[in-house]
């Protein structure tokens, strides 16, 4: 299996079946394709449209995993459990809002193969915006730091970490996704919308879904001393480990609306 599609879903029957379609009509192969979708054991009108109509069509590609509901607050461990039940070479975070535009956009993913340990950006035609990745890891990233991301952000938190990560490791590819979002195009404003939507831009440090928070930094910084050490000792790398009991300088890219902001933390001196 090449590529395995993440992607939790509520309440979005006709929109899930468009996205899903795009991918699998736009694929070379899809028969190298799986789609696992979480959805929540609540949903019991999405589930018995997925189960009759979606994966009646596609029985092969389709896999369904009911999870007691969390909220967007949790996305994460939606991506989590996923990941960790996929068989795919390459993860890859989808939305069910989300449209592929690309002919052979799984040619173009797995032509990746040469890179030791790349975050692949897929970017929106309808959309700039630099954490709007729709990112993509080899498993073998998610293997190493046994998550996919600690907080609800999944595409802030793998760019945070390709960002210290450092070595080149954010790839755009020659492929785009059209977001078929409330904000940027009017459509699928619902209530799972409004609940994502009033989780973003949140940056108190002291708030565990936030990008300022803390722990989630540290835990930033974790992951990329266990990627520098997997790519050292299985890749030919001689990277530095960071030392996570000093003073640091933690490099982090936050988005706030649709404007991009750099900016470098440097924590105080002990």
């Amino acid at each position: 299996m090449k590529i395995s599609v993440l992607l939790p879903t509520r309440g979005r029957t006709d929109t899930l079946l468009r996205s899903i379609e795009s991918l699998l009509v736009k694929a070379t192969d899809p028969s190298q394709i799986e789609i696992l979708l979480a959805m929540d054991r609540d949903d019991t009108a999405s589930l018995q449209y997925v189960h009759e109509v979606i994966a009646d069509r596609w029985p092969d590609n389709i896999h369904i995993y009911q999870m007691d509901p969390l909220g967007y607050s949790k996305l994460n461990v939606y991506y989590n459990t996923l990941a960790g039940l996929a068989w795919g070479y390459w993860l890859m975070v989808w939305n069910d809002d989300a449209l592929m535009d690309t002919q052979g956009w799984d040619d173009i993913v797995d032509s990746h193969r040469i890179h030791p340990m790349p975050l692949l950006r897929m970017p929106c035609s309808n959309f700039e915006h630099p954490f709007a990745l729709f990112p993509i890891i080899k498993k073998e990233w998610f293997n190493v730091c046994g998550t996919f991301s600690y907080y609800a952000h999944v595409d802030r938190f793998v760019y945070n970490i390709s960002q210290n990560l450092g070595n080149n490791v954010l790839v755009d590819i020659a492929a785009t996704v059209t977001h078929d979002r409330a904000d940027i195009t009017g459509n699928n404003r619902d209530a799972t919308f409004d609940h994502s939507f009033r989780s973003h831009d949140r940056n108190d440090d002291q708030d565990p879904f936030s990008d300022e928070y803390s722990v989630a930094l540290q835990v930033v910084l974790q992951m990329v001393n266990r990627l520098r050490k997997h790519l050292n000792d299985n890749h030919g790398h001689h990277m530095t480990l960071i030392d996570l009991s000093k003073p640091m300088k933690i490099v982090k890219k936050i988005a706030r609306s649709h404007n991009l902001e750099e900016h470098e933390q440097q924590p105080e001196n002990q």
